[in-house]
């Protein structure tokens, strides 16, 4: 499969023009970006059923991420985990997930494609002539079938859907009716990731608790040399007490420092990585949304402030900043090991 740039507008003036497509028990009409699937319309959002149609339009390669997040965002720059977010909503539309990914394929770090069969129902244009639609039937490329509003085509393009309809029933069946955690293969990808993020969590709770003592120590010299800073925060008494520091005080400074720019921007940085590398993690864990937007801040006060300030040792983000880290967070993926790691 081939990487795709994004689709020209269907709408351009062309010997044929698609109206719907037929994929999966799905039918999405491109004109009004109206989706149906077995049980009547579903509703999707302006960007959701964006998303759909240029996947559709794209199928069978796939989009890159970069291409995506520009058609869908135009004027507005945002992180790969508002793709990854918006990828996982639309599945949830799809009766899809990130495990199953029977609707929409993830290619990991290269972006986005539709998995299934997909079918064009096209209409040909009032001057068009008869060969060439014939010839454009012909050329089209394969993992598409091209179908036509005539009343024949339509009756095929009925029995076409149907047949991809009871097709995809018969593939998904096991799926359906088994719970998440019984398909052995997905708990151990799952599993995998788990552990990953529990170990990374052990290195940025420790360098954390190795900085809080350094903390503690640099804040009782502070107390007695420096009582005037006492009513600032952290942040900002190490700050304004950083051009006074003795000897001693900036050895401890300087730990206090070396802890933010080493374990706890990695680990921060590999959970992060890790969580928007693997969208299906948001529905393992609650405290996962949390942890997600806690880390997104903290990385970009790093980058924003921290970097720019020598004086500043420390990056603190919590409840002031609207995004407390989630403190249930290592237990809940302790107790989710301890259940499904067999």
């Amino acid at each position: 499969m081939s990487a795709s740039k994004l689709p020209k507008n269907e709408d351009a003036r062309s010997p044929l023009k698609p109206r719907q497509y037929c994929f999966g028990p799905f039918t999405f009409h491109i004109p009004s970006q109206r989706l149906t699937g077995p049980d009547g319309p579903i509703s999707l959002d302006e960007r959701q059923a964006q998303l759909l149609k240029i996947l559709l339009l794209a199928s069978p390669d796939r989009v890159s991420k970069e291409a995506l997040m520009q058609a869908l965002w135009p004027d507005t720059i945002v992180s790969e985990w508002s793709l990854s977010k918006l990828v996982s909503e639309t599945r949830k539309s799809l009766d899809d997930d990130g495990n199953n990914q029977s609707i929409i394929r993830t290619h990991r770090g290269k972006g986005f494609s539709i998995s299934t069969d997909v079918t064009e129902v096209i209409t040909a244009f009032n001057d068009t002539p008869a060969d060439a639609v014939r010839s454009a039937n012909r050329s089209a490329p394969a993992g598409k079938q091209r179908l036509f509003a005539r009343p024949l085509g339509w009756l095929a393009a009925v029995l076409c859907c149907a047949a991809l309809l009871l097709s995809y029933a018969i593939r998904q069946s096991d799926t359906l009716v088994k719970p998440f955690n019984s398909h052995p293969a997905d708990t151990a990808h799952v599993t995998e990731l788990m552990r990953q993020i529990q170990s990374q969590l052990l290195i940025t709770k420790t360098a954390f608790r190795a900085q809080v003592n350094r903390r503690n120590q640099l804040g009782q010299h502070l107390q007695h040399r420096l009582p005037e800073f006492q009513s600032m925060s952290w942040e900002q008494r190490l700050i304004a007490a950083y051009p006074q520091l003795n000897q001693a005080e900036t050895f401890l400074w300087e730990q206090i420092r070396a802890q933010t720019e080493g374990p706890l921007y990695k680990g921060n940085r590999a959970l992060l990585t890790l969580i928007d590398g693997h969208p299906e993690l948001l529905n393992t864990l609650p405290q996962f949304a949390p942890l997600r937007a806690h880390l997104e801040v903290w990385l970009a006060k790093y980058h924003k402030v921290f970097l720019q300030y020598p004086a500043m040792p420390i990056v603190y983000v919590g409840v002031e900043d609207g995004v407390p880290f989630p403190s249930d967070i290592d237990g809940a993926v302790d107790q989710w090991l301890s259940e499904n790691d067999n």
